[in-house]
């Protein structure tokens, strides 16, 4: 089964953030139940209810995570391409981590300077409650994927390069294979040679921020719990 199939109809990580989103009741608010409709039409169209327009932020995230692959070493393996069900619920429930190692999966966030600070912050915390209420998207989207794989840790990990980083980048785009070589389509960024490097995301070389700012964290039990019990519930309404 491709990546595509696995996907069409299933509840997936990176949206798992609407699942869980809930009213001061503790009630599952609008955002649950409009997605819960969103999988429903998808099996009734046998397809993805969105198209795959690649925007400009989607192209610089797919290119920026290899790099940062390519900084974190051999510890961990490059999975964006393999999407996977959950063992349990395998009929309504997968993800696609971007990385996996021998007990958690991590996510990697390479958002513009505004959310990329919001999120380094948040993560500086080492909270999860914090992180869970400031930025519900990658936190649930990390346990749901260390579900999937069975793991009881996640990480997050966001990074912008510095700008001596960025000129490497850039000239590396320009004078190999990089692009190729990771799967990405050299069409797609043409941008980088084209822009002024101050009209691209980085980090002044002297920035107070670091360019890579993560946390591994032991899923808490309750959460975990409570995931699962949305991703049911939301199965048992899609039956109805």
């Amino acid at each position: 089964m491709n990546e595509e199939t696995l996907r069409i109809g299933r509840f997936t990580s990176s949206q798992m953030y609407r699942l869980c989103a809930s009213l001061k009741s503790g009630k599952p608010s609008a955002a649950f139940y409009t997605y819960v409709e969103e999988i429903k039409i998808e099996r009734m169209l046998g397809r993805s209810v969105k198209v795959d327009v690649k925007t400009r932020p989607m192209r610089w995230g797919s290119l920026l995570e290899v790099v940062l692959f390519d900084l974190l070493g051999l510890n961990y393996s490059m999975e964006h391409k393999n999407t996977k069900a959950h063992p349990l619920y395998k009929d309504f429930w997968s993800g696609t981590p971007d990385l996996v190692a021998d007990y958690k999966t991590g996510e990697i966030k390479c958002f513009e300077p505004l959310h990329f600070a919001k999120l380094s912050i948040a993560l500086e915390t080492k909270d999860t409650e914090i992180i869970k209420d400031k930025e519900p998207q990658p936190y649930w989207q990390s346990i749901s994927n260390s579900l999937i794989y069975g793991f009881d840790k996640a990480e997050i990990l966001a990074y912008m390069p510095y700008k001596k980083e960025l000129i490497e980048i850039i000239d590396k785009v320009e004078t190999t294979n990089f692009l190729e070589r990771n799967n990405l389509n050299p069409s797609d960024y043409y941008f980088l040679t084209q822009d002024n490097i101050d009209n691209l995301p980085y980090l002044p070389d002297d920035s107070k921020m670091s360019n890579i700012n993560s946390f591994e964290f032991e899923i808490p039990k309750e959460d975990k719990e409570f995931l699962i019990e949305r991703v049911k519930l939301a199965n048992e309404l899609l039956n109805e």
